[in-house]
């Protein structure tokens, strides 16, 4: 069996003792190699410019040019480069800029570094098995702009799940995929494309509407009939991002 692939990765932060953080415990699991450091928005472009890394890990708040400008930037000079956000703004203040400039996900600085690096190596492996291989076929169900649909979209992800067997998994699935499913239709007004992929050792749901505007992140309000969306998916998935697929856009997790 062939051994994990290491990763290339840049560490962009203002602060140098949380650089040498994750510089240390990244090394450490074995899946990064730091090839390169920034401590401002500039200094992020021209370092992963002139290393081409896989992941670069980029702070939001820092000197001369913030992380947010220099984010797309980034993607441009480097399209192949996976950009996360580590930031100290909570996700509901932030993310959706985040990853409307590129991002491929968001993660708050306080995250358990188990957890960050997990959730690391899951999108940088997805990123190459969508290189490396075809995608595999998805189950899909499209659903009308109707308030019922919520309902067809746990019921789909519930069903779809217990026939692949992935029991251990279906609850947040199902809960996720429903969250995800009522923001598009109550915020982007629109028709809903729900798809679920089997991959080795996870399952991946992607929820695709036409509406328009950018992601929309909202507190999460336990009272409220209303979906809490990206900020449930933040807490439970393995992996989450967002992408665009022709006219639509995309919200995407793991579990």
């Amino acid at each position: 069996m062939a051994a994990p692939p290491t990763y290339r990765a840049v560490i962009a932060d203002d602060a140098g003792h949380l650089r040498m953080l994750l510089r240390v415990m990244l090394e450490r699991s074995g899946r990064f190699e730091i090839v390169g450091e920034a401590a401002n928005g500039e200094e992020a472009i021209r370092v992963t410019n002139e290393v081409r890394p896989d992941l670069t890990l980029l702070d939001l708040k820092m000197p001369i040019m913030d992380g947010l400008e220099a984010l797309p930037l980034i993607r441009e000079a480097v399209p192949s480069t996976v950009v996360v956000v580590l930031s100290g703004f909570d996700a509901d203040r932030m993310a959706h800029k985040a990853m409307a400039a590129g991002a491929a996900a968001y993660l708050v600085k306080n995250v358990n570094i188990d957890h960050l690096i997990e959730q690391l190596v899951a999108l940088l492996d997805a990123s190459d098995s969508a290189e490396g291989a075809a995608e595999p076929t998805p189950e899909m169900l499209h659903l009308p702009l109707e308030l019922e649909s919520a309902a067809k979209a746990r019921r789909f992800v519930r069903q779809v799940l217990g026939e692949w067997a992935r029991a251990a998994v279906v609850d947040d699935a199902a809960l996720l995929a429903t969250e995800l499913v009522t923001n598009a239709l109550v915020h982007a007004r629109s028709a809903v494309e729900l798809r679920l992929r089997r991959l080795s050792d996870r399952v991946r749901v992607e929820v695709a509407d036409s509406g328009a505007g950018a992601l929309h992140m909202r507190e999460p309000d336990r009272d409220s009939v209303d979906g809490r969306g990206l900020l449930l998916v933040q807490d439970l998935s393995l992996a989450w991002g967002t992408s665009s697929d022709g006219a639509k856009k995309i919200v995407w997790f793991e579990v």
